[in-house]
């Protein structure tokens, strides 16, 4: 056997493990074998909450069986402005985070991104949240149905009275004798 220094030991076992790794299935070459995308199975969010104006729990069933899920993030975009992103942590089951409250006045796009280890990515779908104030104002039937209905029979009672005038000058109407 060929006496060696300790230095040029470690240096000959560090080369010879770092070859096995590179020609066996244990190594890097394995991720990078990776081509398919993570899978985004289903995502939601509590939408009552999100626009409402409180805080929501968002979650994600994400999976990647070649090279496993990377990070998982829900992706918020209000429209016009920069996008935030919200990771979302792994409970054993879901991707899930609670998500602080949205800002009003505005529409928000929502859709989850996906990273698996070989750096794959996938986009979910897209949902909206409505932010804005309605501009509409509720009519309260209680107080307009009386001035509706009061108003129109005063309407009707006074064209039946002109109609009825102009049908006497006019001789309209009436069957001669």
């Amino acid at each position: 056997m060929v006496n060696l220094p300790d230095a040029s030991r470690v240096i000959l076992v560090t080369v010879f493990l770092s070859l096995m790794l590179v020609f066996t299935e244990i190594g890097p070459h394995v991720m990078a074998d990776d081509t398919l995308r993570p899978e985004i199975a289903a995502w939601g969010f509590d939408s009552a909450a999100a626009s409402s104006g409180m805080p929501f729990i968002a979650w994600a069933n994400v999976s990647d069986y070649e090279s496993g899920v990377r990070n998982v993030t829900l992706v918020v975009w209000p429209g016009w402005e920069n996008t935030t992103l919200f990771p979302l942590a792994f409970n054993g089951t879901l991707y899930t985070d609670i998500i602080p409250s949205l800002e009003a006045d505005r529409v928000y796009t929502l859709k989850i991104s996906a990273f698996d280890m070989a750096n794959n990515s996938a986009e979910s779908y897209s949902r909206t949240v409505d932010r804005r104030s309605s501009a509409t104002t509720p009519i309260d039937p209680n107080k307009t149905a009386p001035v509706v209905i009061t108003s129109s029979i005063i309407m009707m009672v006074a064209v039946s009275i002109v109609a009825c005038i102009y049908d006497r000058r006019h001789g309209i109407g009436v069957s001669p004798r």
